[in-house]
Order: C-alpha cells, then sequence, then structure tokens
C-alpha cells in the first residue's frame, strides 16, 4: 500500500528517504519494470522488449520509448520499450501521484525512474525531490 502519515495524508519523501523507508520496513522499493507492469495492468500498452522490434523508429511510432540500464559489464543498454498509451487512471491515491522505483537512471546517477500515477508514464526525476509518494515491495 501507500505509506502513509499518521493522520492519513500520502506520506511524500524523496528518492533516498523511500529506499530507506522501504528497507527499514523489510522491504524494498520496486523497480521500474515493477512499475512499468502495474502500469500495464491498468491498460497501459507496456511493455515491449528489446528483441521484438528490429527498429527504434518502429516503436517510436507506436508510441514507445526506451527505457535504460546498466549491463553487468556496465554498459548503458535499452532495458524496454514503453508505452502508457490505454492506461486508465485509478481512483483514489493511486492514481494521483507519483511513485519512485529503486532504479537509478544510467546516463545521470541524480536521476531516478518515477510512475505517473495520474498518466501512467514512466519518467526519472531528481532524486532528492520531496513530492513523491513510495509503495513499497513486500
Amino acid at each position: 500500500d501507500i505509506v502513509r502519515n499518521a493522520d492519513g495524508t500520502v506520506h511524500c519523501m524523496n528518492q533516498y528517504q523511500a529506499s530507506q523507508y522501504c528497507m527499514d520496513q523489510g522491504s524494498r522499493l520496486p523497480t521500474i519494470r515493477e512499475l512499468a507492469l502495474l502500469s500495464q495492468s491498468m491498460g497501459a500498452r507496456g511493455i515491449v522488449e528489446p528483441a521484438q522490434y528490429a527498429q527504434m523508429s518502429e516503436l517510436e511510432q507506436e508510441g514507445f520509448h526506451p527505457i535504460f540500464k546498466k549491463n553487468s559489464a556496465n554498459e548503458t543498454r535499452v532495458d524496454f520499450y514503453f508505452s502508457y498509451t490505454g492506461y486508465v487512471r485509478p481512483a483514489g491515491d493511486l492514481g494521483s501521484h507519483w511513485f519512485w522505483s529503486s532504479s537509478v537512471h544510467p546516463h545521470n546517477s541524480d536521476l531516478a525512474y518515477d510512475l505517473s500515477g495520474g498518466y501512467g508514464d514512466l519518467t526519472n526525476a531528481y532524486r532528492p525531490v520531496h513530492n513523491f509518494a513510495v509503495r513499497c515491495v513486500w
């Protein structure tokens, strides 16, 4: 569930705090792939693996954008392509907040990937930003 304050309001924090909070609870922040699957479960076209398309231009024309990560050789590569087209915004707090992932952007370690609950899209944000909600993975 979404982390809340004592008064029941959503507790927003930065990505560093969110990661520590989840660890303190014996859990972790979700990966960006897990948040993509959450968005997909709400109607987004979702994930396409890189091997499924020969050219990125085909995917871009269909509304997909790349999500990057580093491989074991520390090289940046496309982890998957993602499209939020078709996403249906859920009612309540899930549809009203941005959510941190544990996935740090490989081009800039000051950025982490996140999910927009309102639009279903995956973006990245400056990790010290304090206005993102948290859902830990148990």
